[in-house]
């Protein structure tokens, strides 16, 4: 967990040197995502909001998880919402 200061300046190191990584952790930040659930966004699962300044709404439909070997067989599983 970061605090809104952390995350700002995270954002901002991450867009000056990986820029395409920027929205990625932002939605970490932003959102609550895990890395897994973020993977797997697509653009039309984006609500995009009504004003400038709104809120948007993200309709997740996925996520893959690995499982490791000390707890299963290590497979990776597609998982569906719903």
């Amino acid at each position: 967990m970061v605090n809104s200061d952390q995350a700002r300046a995270l954002l901002a190191e991450v867009g000056r040197s990986v820029p395409e990584l920027e929205a990625f952790f932002g939605c970490m930040c932003y959102a609550a995502l895990r890395p897994e659930e973020v993977l797997h966004l697509r653009e039309d699962e984006y609500e995009r909001p009504a004003q400038p300044e709104g809120w948007g709404v993200l309709h997740l439909t996925g996520s893959t998880v690995t499982v490791g070997r000390d707890w299963a067989t290590g497979t990776t599983r597609p998982r569906i919402a719903g």
